[in-house]
């Protein structure tokens, strides 16, 4: 039993690591400049220039999955009735955030003439930014509310979403989950040093692959067809092996028409050689034959009298 369930844990743990999908960033200035802190819950830290807060993180160990909602661009404020108000900077702009009246589980606060009243350990938007309120303290000049605020809020999970890119005010970062529990979440910031960085996917990468292909298959049928054009000027496509069979029918035509030549020479031949053996037999000769006899027997009589009549 114990087996089977070390199987099935192993088997989810596969399935989570298959769905995760890899990271890849690159900068057209310079290589990708990157860093990574741990942040507790309703806190923030600066990690590569970057002030990010946990809103809340989650961990479900026996499912190896991990979750944390952020706030980007977040910075910590405290406000009070001594203190009335706070100027906070962040990327997106300047505002100043008030504290209008609050209680031990909910406080009202105004930013920039917007107000809303927020629950303890609740986030709500407010004047275009993201309030949450960490801690209400009450003492006796009045109360005391601790507060993050940020221009986006995101979620990172390690199963569905590990990393997101986000702009604000022309800088871009990428930000990815790499542990979190219920009580802090490890993140890591990436940036370039000047331009916008760029990120990748894996499926991103396949598709891209994937169309080049299509393209170079298409550069190839298109190769293949003025082949054909140039081989057969009609509409009808002509194959490689098609047009080596008709080299082939060609040759074996030629070298039939060849032979057949040959044999009509040999057959001629032969049938003037037994014509000429039977006209040797019964005494006949060609006319041509007889005139050269004629001529040469005239010759031979004229030259016989010339002969005869010098010698007398």
């Amino acid at each position: 039993m114990k087996k089977e369930i070390a199987a099935f844990i192993v088997l989810i743990i596969f399935m989570h690591l298959a769905l995760i999908t890899a990271l890849q960033i690159s900068c057209s200035d310079n290589k990708p400049i990157s860093d990574q802190n741990e942040i507790k819950t309703g806190n923030t830290k600066v990690i590569n220039d970057l002030g990010i807060g946990v809103i809340s993180s989650t961990e479900s160990p026996f499912y190896n999955k991990f979750s944390a909602e952020l706030l980007i661009d977040g910075k910590k404020s405290i406000v009070s009735n001594e203190t009335n108000s706070e100027s906070i900077q962040l990327l997106t702009g300047t505002y100043t955030i008030n504290l209008v009246k609050a209680n031990s589980t909910t406080a009202t606060i105004s930013i920039d003439g917007d107000s809303k009243e927020i629950l303890l350990k609740e986030t709500e938007l407010v004047k275009g930014i993201y309030v949450m309120i960490t801690d209400i303290e009450i003492v006796e000049t009045g109360p005391i509310v601790r507060l993050i605020v940020g221009s986006q809020k995101i979620t990172l999970s390690n199963d569905q979403n590990p990393f997101q890119k986000v702009s604000l005010n022309n800088k871009s970062f990428i930000l990815e989950i790499i542990s979190a529990s219920t009580n802090n979440a490890l993140i890591k910031v990436s940036k370039c040093q000047e331009n916008e960085i760029i990120l990748i996917t894996d499926n991103e990468e396949s598709n891209q692959t994937f169309s080049q292909s299509k393209v170079k298959q298409k550069t190839e049928e298109e190769k293949i067809l003025e082949e054909n054009l140039k081989a057969n000027a009609s509409t009808k496509q002509v194959s490689v092996a098609e047009i080596n069979a008709r080299k082939r029918n060609q040759s074996i035509k030629t070298n039939e028409s060849d032979n057949l030549e040959s044999e009509k020479e040999i057959k001629k031949t032969f049938f003037s050689k037994i014509w000429n053996w039977i006209k040797g037999i019964f005494g006949f000769e060609d006319e041509a034959e007889e005139v050269d006899n004629t001529y040469n027997d005239n010759n031979n009589s004229e030259n016989a009298t010339n002969l005869t009549n010098n010698i007398t």
